[in-house]
C-alpha cells in the first residue's frame, strides 16, 4: 500500500502522514424546524434478508437527526409510495424538501409525482 505524497510508503496503520481533508470545514447549519429537510437513500444488499426484503429505504432527518428505515422487497413505484405513506404515518407528516442523490427510482414516475 503506497501513498503519494512526496514519494513516501504509507504503512498499514501509519496515519499520522495522511493530510485532513479541506472539504466540509465549515458545519452545515441545521434546520429549525422537524421534518424540514430530510435525506433519503435506497440500500441494498447482495442476499434477501427473513421477510424477503432485498432492498431498504432510509430516511433522516436533519434536525432530530431521527432515522426511519424500512424495508421493501421490490423497487416498484407502488412499494415506495407504500414507504413515503407509512413515512407520513409514523412521522406525521411529509418532509418539507427531500434530499436524495437524484436516484431515478425515487424521482421519476408516480413516486416523483407523489
Amino acid at each position: 500500500l503506497h501513498y503519494s505524497r512526496a514519494s513516501s510508503p504509507l504503512e498499514l496503520g501509519n496515519i499520522a502522514n495522511i493530510p485532513k481533508s479541506r472539504r466540509n470545514t465549515k458545519p452545515i447549519p441545521r434546520p429549525k424546524s422537524f421534518l424540514d429537510v430530510v435525506h433519503c437513500d435506497i440500500g441494498f444488499g447482495d442476499c434477501k434478508a427473513v421477510g424477503g426484503a432485498r432492498y431498504c429505504v432510509l430516511l433522516v432527518d436533519r434536525t432530530t437527526r431521527n432515522t426511519w428505515i424500512y424495508a421493501l422487497k421490490d423497487l416498484s413505484h407502488k412499494s415506495l409510495i407504500a414507504v413515503f405513506e407509512q413515512f407520513r404515518l409514523d412521522a406525521g407528516a411529509l418532509p418539507r424538501r427531500l434530499y436524495t442523490d437524484f436516484d431515478s427510482k425515487i424521482l421519476d414516475g408516480p413516486t416523483g409525482e407523489f
